[in-house]
């Protein structure tokens, strides 16, 4: 079985790239965590055939091949892009909702405003749906390095850094 993809246009001009494997109910859409495009989930996709249904896998807004508006990145344009995906998969017996990391947060949200379009609800690692609350140093050192190109770059290198690279 393979993969196939498409581009869902949202409200806002706004397009979600979305990955699908299989086909019938369930649906299952898995949202992805902050900063890593929905191929984090090929792992899962790879064994999908097993479980049966289908597979949905989009990559959210300013990631992978999804738009990247310059504007439109905190949590409720996330959660509305969600939402708005819901309703363009055609999943009469509603869908199962998986999300990681920032994706659980989403999830967490899109269940509480719209908790009859979902069978289940799969949280892996999620972000606590009251967010974390983060000091003053630490608001101050990510907005330190927005708005430039070096601040995007320490930030990247940050995120890419591991004990194994040289």
């Amino acid at each position: 079985m393979a993969v196939t993809t498409r581009r869902v246009a949202l409200p806002g001009g706004v397009d979600l790239f979305l990955r699908e494997l299989g086909e019938g109910e369930p649906a299952t859409l898995l949202i992805h965590g902050w900063a890593v495009p929905g191929t984090v989930w090929d792992p899962v996709l790879e064994h999908w055939p097993a479980a049966g249904g289908r597979v949905l896998a989009p990559d959210l807004r300013g990631t992978g091949w999804s738009s990247k508006p310059r504007e439109g990145y905190a949590l409720a344009d996330d959660v509305a892009d969600v939402l708005a995906l819901i309703d363009a998969i055609d999943a009469p017996g509603g869908l199962n909702l998986v999300g990681h990391s920032k994706g659980g947060l989403i999830a967490q949200r899109v269940a509480i405003e719209r908790p009859q379009a979902l069978r289940k609800l799969v949280l892996v690692s999620p972000v606590p749906a009251a967010g974390v609350a983060l000091d003053e140093a630490t608001v101050g050192f990510f907005e330190s390095l927005c708005g430039h190109r070096e601040g995007a770059e320490q930030l990247i290198g940050m995120m890419l850094a591991s004990p194994a690279a040289p």
